[in-house]
């Protein structure tokens, strides 16, 4: 009887909507070898052009933020979640990539979930803050 050992990657994003980073994503995710890794992405909003080109193999989820009206309680309701999220999955993956930059409870999701995360940064910063 032969035991495997699945790594357990997460890769986060805020949809799956337009664009080249999703794109990027998406073609990150077909290229993966699923018989060594369980791959898991989590979407802010599980919505967009790009979810059909996601591979059956991955297991998607949706972490949906309060869009409570009373801001004081919406804040309170999201940090909330957060912590309790976070407490329920820490250091779970052997590896996180977050793919969106402006999703901040994405970037924390990322960050405590394992001990290698990444950030993937779709720009070029060398030109950004080039000095003129």
């Amino acid at each position: 009887m032969e035991v495997r050992f699945l790594k357990n990657l997460l890769f986060t994003s805020y949809s799956m909507c337009f664009g080249g980073i999703e794109k990027a994503l998406v073609n990150i995710l077909k290229n993966i070898n699923y018989n060594k890794y369980e791959v898991t992405l989590l979407l802010e909003k599980k919505e967009g052009i790009f979810l059909d080109e996601i591979p059956s193999n991955v297991i998607l989820k949706e972490y949906k933020i309060s869009d409570n009206p009373i801001v004081l309680l919406r804040k309170i309701i999201n940090r909330l979640k957060l912590v309790f999220f976070i407490a329920s999955n820490y250091m779970k993956y052997d590896f996180s990539a977050s793919f969106t930059t402006s999703s901040i409870p994405m970037g924390i999701i990322t960050r405590y979930l394992s001990k290698n995360n990444y950030l993937w940064v779709h720009n070029n910063y060398k030109d950004l803050y080039a000095r003129k």
